[in-house]
């Protein structure tokens, strides 16, 4: 039996998320389809984690297992021509049985992307939000860096259980601005749902002065969804990389 990983990127516009739901185009669904008739069995993806409607992705990560002999660093040449134009599978790289593009991950990254203007942009927006006002970038940059440490992150996850552990830890949160777009990347341990959208909603708070810096920890502290910013638009978010090395 062979362990894989795969690696696949795509545009999450036009798709339902990543998750196979019934009636709806998903990522997941048309990759393991294409899959089982490239390979000729049936095949079943574990991704790193679901994105949402709209969020894309640099490099998902996947594991599944295949009982066919494949030259697999081949199989993303034997297979992107049958997907779509809004998937590609980057690429495929035989692991160890205890693999497991899940329970293996270490980190993972994201990245909000956003610009500032009153004209709106087709082909900006389709991977950024338009902000129709202008930012304050430095306060902005002081209110990333007091998310990184270990929190609770209730305050910034849409809906939780009464079970679950909202404790995270945020490695590096940092706002940088690369001609108009403003990106603000974030590597943690793991994500809650809509935790960066409603981070990245936070932080614009305060670029806009509905908040202070300085307001981040007491939300934090407060364990209060209300408290936090609205969640962005899922077009300005994507999966930068997921990581399985222990930080040094």
């Amino acid at each position: 039996m062979n362990n894989l990983k795969l690696i696949v990127e795509y545009d999450g516009t036009d798709f339902f998320g990543w998750q196979t739901q019934e009636g709806k185009r998903t990522v997941e669904e048309i990759v393991e389809k294409t899959l089982s008739d490239v390979l000729k069995e049936h095949i079943k993806l574990e991704a790193s984690g679901r994105t949402d409607k709209g969020v894309h992705a640099k490099a998902q990560v996947c594991s599944f297992t295949c009982e066919r002999n494949f030259d697999f660093e081949r199989l993303p040449y034997a297979t992107n021509y049958l997907l779509p134009s809004d998937i590609s599978l980057i690429s495929c790289a035989q692991m160890p049985d205890d693999f497991h593009a899940r329970f293996s991950s270490k980190r993972k990254t994201y990245e909000y992307t956003f610009f500032c203007g009153q004209i709106r942009s087709p082909l900006k927006e389709r991977y950024a939000l338009r902000v129709p006002f202008e930012v304050d970038e430095n306060l902005m940059k002081k209110a990333s860096k007091l998310f990184e440490g270990t929190h609770d992150f209730s305050s910034f996850v849409v809906s939780k259980s009464k079970k679950e552990n909202c404790e995270r830890t945020i490695y590096s949160c940092n706002l940088t601005k690369e001609n108009d777009l403003y990106k603000l990347n974030i590597c943690g341990n793991g994500f809650l749902h809509n935790m960066v959208r409603i981070i990245a909603g936070t932080i614009l708070d305060v670029g806009v002065g509905k908040i202070k810096p300085e307001q981040i920890l007491e939300i934090l502290e407060s364990k209060n969804r209300s408290y936090a910013g609205k969640t962005l638009p899922p077009n300005g978010l994507c999966l930068l990389s997921v990581d399985y090395e222990v930080l040094g």
